[in-house]
């Protein structure tokens, strides 16, 4: 919310005012309703001459119509200010939780388990380089990473657990969720999730590929599937399976190079 918008949402003593307005209108049409039932009547019993008395009553309905009105439009403008303000209360309750949610992140960037997996990679990097040169594939880091998972299960665990945290995040803002906004993560992780994706992309590729086979195989299992459902089951994306193995790490490739390809910084959107 931009200081305009704040300039322009009515503050406690706009409401203050408004509900003034009202009591003062409903306060015309009540005594001005209760003179006339009492006027009305003594007109009917015959108490006093009918013509002064028959204007004091069109005064009164006169009187009665404007405090009507002036009680609808303070009504209205009473709401008008109560929806500004719920609007305001949320957004800034919105701001206040993305907030939060973004330093706990950045705390769990700086814990020691995620400091480990972020120098395992680099050690990792540093072994594909001196064995393929620097230019090497993503194909071939997964080559290394699926000899690591089947040699060196510890080491495999203590790497991969940076995939873990941008799963939790991906996972988080999945458009179904909307708990980060796109934007955000393409602002704070960019650097670190466009390096994983020119080294680790194939790699997370295949996993998912081998828990969609998995998947797969245990749904053509469970019954004699059509032909149209063996399309269907096949379609099967990390778009549309968050479950996945690395499905949200897939998906968070997908919109920082979607970003990157459009030249869009978070700011501008």
């Amino acid at each position: 919310m931009t200081d305009r918008d704040r300039r322009s949402v009515p503050g406690p003593f706009a409401a203050s005012t408004i509900l003034t307005v009202i009591l003062i209108a409903a306060a015309v049409i009540f005594v001005s309703l209760a003179v006339f039932m009492v006027l009305e009547l003594w007109i009917r019993l015959g108490g006093a001459a009918q013509k002064p008395l028959h204007d004091v009553t069109e005064i009164l309905y006169f009187l009665s119509g404007i405090g009507l009105f002036a009680t609808a439009l303070g009504a209205l403008a009473f709401a008008r200010q109560q929806v500004h303000q719920a609007n305001r209360l949320h957004e800034q309750s919105n701001r206040s939780h993305q907030a939060t949610m973004f330093l706990e992140l950045e705390k769990r960037w700086k814990e020691k388990p995620l400091k480990q997996s972020r120098q395992a990679i680099l050690d990792l990097e540093q072994e594909a380089e001196k064995n393929l040169g620097a230019g090497y594939s993503s194909e071939a880091m997964h080559e290394i990473l699926e000899r690591v998972r089947k040699d060196e299960p510890e080491r495999y665990e203590r790497i991969m657990r940076i995939a873990i945290f941008l799963e939790t995040i991906g996972l988080m803002a999945r458009e179904d969720r909307g708990f980060v906004e796109e934007d955000h993560i393409y602002a704070l992780f960019f650097p670190v999730i466009e390096r994983l994706r020119s080294r680790f992309d194939h790699h997370f590729q295949q996993r998912f590929e081998e828990w969609k086979r998995r998947h797969v195989e245990a749904l053509l299992a469970q019954r004699d599937a059509t032909a149209v459902e063996r399309t269907s089951i096949e379609r099967i994306s990390y778009r549309t399976h968050e479950e996945g193995t690395y499905a949200n790490v897939l998906y968070i490739f997908d919109i920082c190079e979607e970003r990157a390809r459009a030249k869009l910084p978070s700011a501008g959107r």
